[in-house]
């Protein structure tokens, strides 16, 4: 009934411990990788997936010619399953919440996506495999409930987060990837299909364990530098952005191409004075960014930082390492699979 795809680029120790996780929970989902790797890295992830035969079932792809959004959806094209959830390769989703969120879009045709609780963790050292440095909270909740296109758009503009993760309609997410194989610059390749998602449909948190990510030196990361808005993709993949949204939005909600512009132009404006200024603030003034730079100067004292930073509560909630490892919980049952997954490798 749900699809995992995952693309992939010669990042084999990463996928294979993902799919080891898989395999340690006995996960009823199709699992859809996409393969850009070459030589050691394609024949280490083939050599996996041999090992998991009639445990897990994974559908291999070499992708060689296309890059990651081309690979995403050429496999949510060749997907079977009615819902499916994108992943990297360096992070997990858990199986358990892909199902409630299933079970939640089932029984509620009105909203586009569902999803839950995410986290973020670090490693002692670099690498799939270690001790953790840091846990912290990805997102807590995050969610689009007005009944209104236009307003969802801006609202979440306002306040950008990444729905690419959450679990989808096959249909709808390759919908979603509308012109997504032309844009130019990558960055608006993630944004263009997160927005269309909650333009076209309203998306439910669910409080369960859904997405646990690492941080590490490889991970992309969209621009916080203004150095972006004047690169030589930019314009082009803009106004793809933007026409390709504004066409969407007069679909939708029956309005005017001229007025669906502008709420393209007002929400895009959001999300830059969102982003660029906020980071900006936070580095200069943020009493913990503070803490953070001084850790990197003064030897010891950032290892000590992260040892405390993950053993605190974030934001109240059991989302450090601490609160994650005390079986009352409720999200130590799925957390603890991924947990040993990451420090106690299978053989």
């Amino acid at each position: 009934m749900i699809s995992i795809i995952i693309p992939t680029m010669n990042r084999s120790e990463y996928l294979v411990r993902q799919l080891e996780y898989y395999d340690r929970v006995k996960c009823p989902h199709t699992i859809y990788i996409g393969d850009s790797s070459v030589g050691y890295h394609a024949e280490k992830v083939q050599l996996s997936i041999a090992k998991l035969k009639n445990q897990v079932e994974v559908n291999y792809f070499e992708c060689q010619e296309l890059n990651d959004r081309q690979t995403m959806k050429y496999l949510i094209e060749n997907t079977k399953e009615k819902y499916c959830a994108y992943i990297g390769d360096d992070d997990f989703l858990v199986p358990n919440s892909l199902s409630k969120c299933a079970e939640f879009l089932e029984n509620n045709a009105d909203y586009r996506t569902a999803q839950g609780c995410g986290i973020l963790f670090s490693l002692e050292q670099s690498g799939a495999y270690g001790d953790l440095k840091s846990v912290g909270t990805y997102w807590k909740r995050k969610e689009a409930e007005d009944d209104n296109p236009s307003r969802r758009l801006v609202g979440f503009s306002s306040n950008y987060w990444v729905p690419l993760f959450s679990l989808h309609r096959s249909k709808e997410f390759y919908e979603d990837f509308e012109n997504n194989e032309i844009i130019p610059d990558r960055s608006f390749g993630e944004l263009m299909p997160n927005h269309l998602t909650i333009m076209r449909g309203r998306s439910k948190f669910l409080n369960c364990l859904y997405l646990v990510r690492q941080v590490h030196d490889a991970r992309y990361i969209l621009p916080q530098s203004f150095n972006w808005l004047t690169g030589p993709k930019w314009q082009p993949s803009f106004q793809i952005f933007h026409d390709t949204l504004r066409d969407a939005l007069v679909e939708k909600e029956g309005i005017s191409q001229e007025i669906a512009s502008r709420v393209v132009k007002e929400a895009f404006e959001k999300y830059l004075r969102n982003v660029f200024p906020k980071k900006q603030l936070e580095r200069s003034k943020s009493p913990l960014a503070s803490i953070k730079e001084v850790a990197k100067q003064i030897p010891g004292l950032k290892k000590m930082y992260h040892q405390a930073r993950s053993a605190i509560p974030v934001l109240g909630s059991e989302m450090s390492l601490q609160g994650l490892l005390k079986p009352s919980s409720p999200y130590h049952a799925d957390f603890m699979p991924i947990y040993r997954t990451i420090t106690t490798p299978l053989d």
